[in-house]
């Protein structure tokens, strides 16, 4: 029985003798090689994007050491112009083992932070866990607020590469699309609560790059909202609501294919066409049908919307839609004109 005390005696004595010296260690470490500097020069190294950190690193130690950054900026020129990734008050918690890990094994993080920018578009209050190996970054139960929403997601980035290639698959939940629009595109063509879903890579040193090379599938599913720089109800001009909208894409090289319904209380609408998110253009066709007399929800109004995303061309051409409803109701209107003659 004492020898069995004593061995836990030791053990105990052993493994705070083990945490101390660790955290010695820890300390001189911080103290004496891993300055703000370096930090910025491995970052760079890693990532191959330009770093500036603004404010002291605050180092805490325990049995999970962390790092509190104020402000990192990731940019793709020296003076810091071409901003890829600004992100505000973050922290990074490493895991204790993964610092004795040899180069090139997994090293393992919690990140969270305040802000987050990636080229326009913003999250906050957000948190994620980092996977790091051979030059592979994994963001795994990404969780972030989203313009007024949420979102979840993973992300996977190739660092072996000249320019770093993405992977992203994101889920959000009741987001402000005006909001998002916004940030996006610099117009809230659009405004109400949407789910959105999208599976995308890119590649890329900056804005314009990812942008150009961005590929993959988008969903937008909205209810209740309103159309704001698209009129197709010119009955309500001042509102255009909505009761449901669908948006689905599929992206290649910067451009996006598209399907569109829209379903109103005085009209529906399907959509097609391409939106050109390099050159933030739209070339868009709609086939409306208005829905409150029976004489005219069987024909479709076709309307062209094309241009600049900040500013779209509407052309609307009844005159095909005219012949329709003439030649649908021209019996009706005989024998209108046969009774009135009597």
């Amino acid at each position: 029985m004492k020898n069995s005390k004593r061995t836990i005696a030791c053990l105990i004595v052993g493994l705070v003798i083990l945490a101390l010296g660790a955290q010695w260690l820890l300390g001189r470490i911080a103290n004496r090689n891993i300055s703000k500097s370096i930090v910025i020069e491995q970052l760079e190294k890693v990532t191959g994007y330009h770093v500036t950190i603004q404010g002291p690193l605050h180092w805490h130690f325990s049995l999970q050491p962390s790092i509190g950054i104020e402000k990192i900026i990731f940019s793709s020129d020296k003076e810091g112009k071409e901003k890829i990734i600004v992100v505000d008050s973050a922290s990074l918690r490493l895991h204790l083992l993964a610092i004795f890990h040899p180069a090139g094994n997994t090293e393992a993080a919690d990140f969270s932070f305040e802000h987050w920018q990636q080229n326009q578009i913003n999250f906050s209050s957000g948190s994620t866990h980092i996977d790091y190996k051979n030059q592979q970054l994994i963001f795994s139960k990404f969780s972030a607020q989203f313009y007024q929403g949420h979102v979840n997601g993973d992300a996977h980035i190739d660092l072996s590469t000249v320019t770093p290639k993405i992977t992203i698959s994101l889920e959000a939940s009741q987001v402000e699309i005006s909001d998002l629009l916004s940030d996006i595109v610099h117009n809230a063509l659009v405004s109400g609560k949407a789910q959105l879903n999208a599976d995308l890579t890119s590649q890329g040193k900056n804005a314009a790059e990812f942008i150009e090379h961005l590929s993959g599938k988008f969903t937008l599913q909205a209810k209740n909202g309103r159309l704001n720089a698209i009129h197709l109800d010119p009955s309500q001009k001042s509102i255009d609501a909505f009761d449901a909208l669908t948006i689905n894409a599929t992206v290649e090289n910067g451009i996006a294919t598209t399907t569109s319904k829209i379903m109103a209380k005085n009209y529906h609408s399907n959509g097609k066409g391409t939106i050109n998110l390099i050159a933030q253009t739209l070339n868009l066709h709609f086939d409306t049908y208005y829905d409150r007399s029976k004489n005219t929800k069987e024909i479709a109004i076709p309307a062209e919307i094309t241009g600049p995303i900040a500013s779209p061309t509407i052309v609307i051409d009844l005159s095909q839609s005219i012949q329709q409803f003439l030649s649908t109701n021209r019996q009706k209107f005989q024998d209108k004109i046969h009774r009135f003659l009597r």
